[in-house]
């Protein structure tokens, strides 16, 4: 049996995806039907399977035809029946989104996190139809955790998609607190990578505590110092969070900013008469005045 997708650009998560997929398709969910091939080009899946299934399956009714094409396939050839599903293609501007080719930096410490799972790369991505057919499709839990016990909302709090995150919390009833195998939640993923507008709605309209703290003793202050944002100190200041906080690696405020090499936030630290000297040694005292 031969299923065709019509794309070339398809990654690991996809392999994973369809193995899951197809069989669940076809109405036989528990049958693990393996690839004994993908040739390159365009997504062609090569299945071996039994006769006793080959007769159960087919000829496919329109039905299964139709699930088939919803996640993708557009041609299905066992034996001798050939299918093109194409007639039966979801939405142009669902396929388009699915498809989409996006710029991603493999080299990004926390790419096969986020592509541990189809649900993880599409939170990550901003994909929202896909998000929610996924949900819809397999539920939550089916792809709940990834690598490290990362989880879809990680995914899109790293990603800076906050349409995806009030999807999985307020549609799907996804608790905002949720974190990984160490305890890294949202919102200290947010304010790594600088998504101000996630920090304010998972502590203003989520009543997440900003000062709670990962197993590194890292809080999302702390992130943000990694990060290099001064808008996001800034808002954590405000907010009366520990500015006195020490990570397990005896990293302070202070020489987290100064190891992001972000001289706006050294000086907005400077200015609010926060930037501590007592845990930096000599040469992070270098490295700040060479960026001064």
């Amino acid at each position: 049996m031969i299923a065709k997708v019509d794309r070339d650009d398809y990654t690991l998560a996809d392999l994973f995806f369809f193995r899951r997929a197809i069989p669940k398709e076809l109405n036989i969910p528990n049958v693990n039907l393996y690839f004994s091939f993908v040739r390159i080009g365009s997504l062609q899946l090569l299945h071996n399977i039994p006769d006793y299934l080959y007769s159960a399956l087919f000829p496919l009714s329109t039905e299964i035809q139709q699930q088939l094409a919803s996640i993708g396939i557009t041609e299905l050839t066992c034996g001798d029946y050939q299918y093109d599903l194409r007639k039966f293609s979801a939405s142009q501007e669902l396929q388009q989104s699915v498809q989409s080719s996006l710029d991603i930096d493999i080299y990004d410490r926390l790419w096969y996190e986020n592509t541990s799972t189809p649900l993880h790369e599409a939170a990550w991505r901003g994909l929202k139809d896909e998000v929610q057919w996924l949900l819809n499709k397999f539920g939550y839990s089916t792809y709940r955790r990834g690598l490290h016990d990362w989880t879809p909302l990680h995914s899109a709090a790293y990603g800076g998609h906050i349409e995806i995150l009030q999807l999985l919390i307020h549609q799907y009833g996804i608790d905002p607190n949720e974190g990984d195998d160490n305890s890294v939640s949202s919102i200290h993923m947010a304010s790594y990578k600088g998504h101000l507008s996630i920090v304010q709605y998972l502590v203003d309209t989520c009543h997440i505590p900003p000062d709670q703290p990962d197993n590194s003793n890292n809080t999302a202050l702390l992130y943000s110092a990694m990060g290099g944002h001064s808008d996001l100190v800034e808002f954590f200041i405000k907010r009366n969070c520990n500015i006195s906080q020490i990570n397990s690696h005896n990293a302070s405020l202070s020489l987290l900013a100064c190891k992001s090499g972000q001289v706006a936030l050294i000086h907005k630290l400077e200015a609010e008469h926060l930037f501590n000297q007592i845990h930096l040694t000599f040469m992070d005292l270098v490295f700040c005045i060479t960026l001064l």
